[in-house]
């Protein structure tokens, strides 16, 4: 519904945006860029440091802009509203209209409409539109840029050559937790558990729990390989590695870090590094222990000492829940 209101005006600010897009403006703030394997906490990381950081963001009100985005942020940003700070979101998809995006709609332009596999190389016309797109974004918020998207991992090379301002944080997690949320989301998003979902995903031979922990596993092991190759390939100073649990534990640490590391990035007004709170990691395993120990055997990762199943502790922090 909100797409069709928002289509007309959409439309309208087509002429703007060709002037948008056609402006000689050049920026050095920085885009702060999250990546990662998907269902391994990236979501939860870009909301509290989007809630935290003083940055811009693609929201899902500028997504409803498909034609024109940096017109529609032109026009919209004297709203000034505040990030969403209740850190919920469902398979990477945040509530409200200023919920962070992952901004495919942008993305899309330049690297594709194929969700799990990007372009990995642009012509040299496309990849100065790319340059010149996010130019404008920051010439026009006047911040930093903040967004979240897991395929960008698989094109991270490729970002970092033609945005020099890009610094990557790359968000990993416990394997057999993020085999387990892939298992789910294959059932409640794509309606069928044969189905892959997310970056390099593959489709299973049957609906079956071996076939499937099998066919995330291949999915698992590529974006492995994905982010080693990615973070050989681009200068230590531009990457962050972030484990998400040990964000959940002191995600201060994390901010300030960044902080530290990129220029012209400040907290966001109203907001302190002794505010941010430790959140109670989403790691309660429900997979069968023989699918917890297929799943370790075909990554080489070695038994745990305390078991194969865990259970999320009761404290009183909030759930990293994403």
């Amino acid at each position: 519904m909100l797409s069709l209101v928002a289509a007309p005006l959409d439309w309208l600010l087509q002429g703007a945006e060709r002037r948008a897009a056609a402006a000689d403006e050049h920026s050095q703030l920085p885009l702060l860029l999250v990546v990662g394997p998907p269902r391994s906490g990236t979501t939860l990381v870009a909301q509290l440091l989007t809630d935290y950081l003083d940055v811009s963001y693609f929201s899902n009100l500028n997504g409803l802009f498909t034609r024109s985005p940096l017109s529609a942020q032109r026009l919209l940003q004297r709203v000034r509203p505040e990030p969403n700070r209740e850190y919920r979101s469902l398979f990477g998809v945040t509530a409200g209209l200023h919920g962070a995006n992952d901004g495919f709609h942008i993305w899309n332009r330049f690297l594709g409409g194929d969700r799990y596999r990007p372009a990995t190389d642009l012509n040299a016309s496309e990849r100065e539109r790319l340059r010149e797109f996010f130019d404008r974004w920051l010439t026009i918020t006047g911040k930093p840029l903040l967004n979240k998207n897991n395929r960008n991992l698989a094109c991270a090379d490729l970002l970092a050559d033609v945005l020099p301002n890009a610094f990557f944080i790359c968000v990993t997690r416990d394997p057999v937790c993020v085999a387990q949320s892939l298992m789910k989301a294959r059932h409640w998003v794509q309606g069928d558990s044969r189905y892959g979902w997310g970056l390099f995903a593959e489709n299973a031979s049957d609906s079956g729990e071996a076939a499937g922990v099998d066919a995330v596993c291949n999915q698992l092991e590529q974006n492995m390989r994905c982010a080693a190759a990615m973070r050989a390939h681009i200068p230590e100073q531009r990457w962050l590695d972030v484990r998400y649990e040990s964000f959940c534990d002191d995600p201060a640490a994390v901010v300030r870090e960044i902080l530290a590391r990129t220029p012209n990035v400040v907290l966001r007004p109203g907001r302190a590094l002794d505010a941010v709170r430790p959140m109670a990691a989403s790691d309660r395993l429900t997979l069968s222990v023989e699918s917890q120990a297929m799943i370790r055997e075909r990554l080489n990762m070695p038994a745990p000492t305390h078991g194969l199943t865990r259970r999320t502790s009761r404290r009183d922090q909030q759930t990293a829940a994403f």
